[in-house]
């Protein structure tokens, strides 16, 4: 279980982290937390486009998710072009991470 606090925390500097980066052209909140997050064990999902290499931006966040805190990440890859990356925290809280490069949509 997680205070709505630390779940800010993350999802903070998570957006924070991914603002620094040029190939980012943006980043789009999905799921339960769009209305307010429905209990204390809701995660975070979260939709990243790029317009470079996804290889790139994923390795990049996953270094800053694990200096933020995230003890596992698990990996998986929906298409050529889409990675998911899904971090756990001590704190029992999980991201949901989806990366796709939109320049080759």
């Amino acid at each position: 279980m997680y205070s709505g606090e630390e779940r800010a925390k993350y999802f903070t500097q998570v957006i924070d982290f991914l603002k620094t980066f040029e190939d980012c052209t943006g980043v789009v909140q999905i799921g339960s937390g769009v209305n307010g997050y429905t209990d204390e064990f809701s995660d975070i999902d979260l939709m990243v486009a790029t317009s470079e290499s996804v290889e790139g931006v994923t390795n990049l966040l996953k270094s800053k998710l694990h200096e933020t805190g995230a003890f596992y990440i698990k990996e998986g890859k929906f298409s050529e072009n889409i990675f998911m990356l899904m971090p756990f925290f001590n704190n029992g809280l999980e991201m949901n991470i989806s990366i796709m490069c939109v320049s080759l949509m």
